[in-house]
C-alpha cells in the first residue's frame, strides 16, 4: 500500500510538472520592471514552475549542495538531473503550502531555524572575507598555543604483557600502562560459557580487573 501511494504520488508530481512547469521564453510577453530585468540579467530563469522562477543561481547552489564541488565543473547531464529535481521539489513545496503545511508549529520552528542558520553562516563567510589572517598569524597563534599548554606526559594504554614494556617504564622511557591478565580473561570466559550453555544467565559485563603500572610497580611484570 505504502509503494502504491508513492507511486501515486510520484505520478501526480510528473503530471503536474507537465502542465505547470515552463521555460522562460513564454514568458517572453510579460513586461518587465527595470530591477527585475537586472536581476534577470544577473541570473537568468532557466524554468517557471506555477510563476515560480528557478533561476541560475539557484541551480548553481544546489548543485554545490548536492555535489560539493562548484557549479562550473558540473556536467550538462548533472545539472539536467538537478534542475528536475528542483522542479519536483517546488512542486512538492507548493503542494505543501497549499495544504497550509508551512504554517504548523513544527514546521515553521524548523524554518526558522535553517533561516537563522543561513543567514548566521552568511555572516561568518562575510567576516572571514573581511577579515583575511596571513600564515604568518596562523602560525604565531598556534606557536603562542603550543607555548602555553601543559607538561605533556607519554602514557599508552596498552596491555603490560611483556617485559621490555615493564622495562621501558622502570627506565622512565614510558610513563605508565595499564596491565590485564590473559589467564583470568581465558578463565571467565570458560566460566561464562559454562553458564550459558547450562541456561543460567550471565551479566553483560564481566570485569577482569586491571592494574595501573607505573615505576612503583613494574618490577614485578620485568620478571
Amino acid at each position: 500500500m505504502r509503494n502504491l501511494k508513492t507511486a501515486l504520488l510520484l505520478g501526480a508530481t510528473i503530471a503536474l510538472g507537465t502542465t505547470a512547469c515552463t521555460k522562460p521564453a513564454e514568458d517572453a510577453a510579460k513586461p518587465a520592471t527595470p530591477a527585475s530585468a537586472q536581476a534577470e540579467k544577473a541570473s537568468p530563469t532557466l524554468v517557471t514552475v506555477n510563476g515560480k522562477a528557478i533561476n541560475s543561481q539557484m541551480l548553481d547552489t544546489f548543485l554545490q549542495a548536492v555535489t560539493g564541488k562548484p557549479a562550473a565543473e558540473a556536467t550538462k547531464e548533472q545539472k539536467d538531473a538537478l534542475l528536475d529535481q528542483l522542479v519536483n521539489m517546488t512542486l512538492a513545496a507548493q503542494a505543501a503550502e497549499k495544504d497550509g503545511l508551512a504554517a504548523t508549529p513544527d514546521v515553521q520552528a524548523r524554518l526558522d531555524l535553517l533561516h537563522m542558520q543561513i543567514l548566521a553562516e552568511a555572516a561568518s563567510e562575510k567576516y572571514v572575507k573581511s577579515h583575511p589572517v596571513s600564515d604568518d598569524e596562523v602560525k604565531a597563534a598556534y606557536d603562542s598555543e603550543v607555548a602555553n599548554m601543559p607538561k605533556e606526559y607519554n602514557a599508552r594504554h596498552i596491555l603490560v604483557e611483556k617485559k621490555e614494556a615493564a622495562d621501558a617504564i622502570i627506565e622512565g622511557k614510558m610513563t605508565g600502562s595499564v596491565a590485564q591478565s590473559p589467564r583470568e580473561m581465558g578463565r571467565q570466559g570458560v566460566l561464562a560459557a559454562i553458564a550459558v550453555a547450562e541456561g543460567r544467565t550471565i551479566p553483560k559485563l564481566i570485569d577482569t580487573g586491571t592494574e595501573y603500572v607505573d615505576a612503583k610497580n613494574a618490577p614485578k611484570y620485568a620478571k
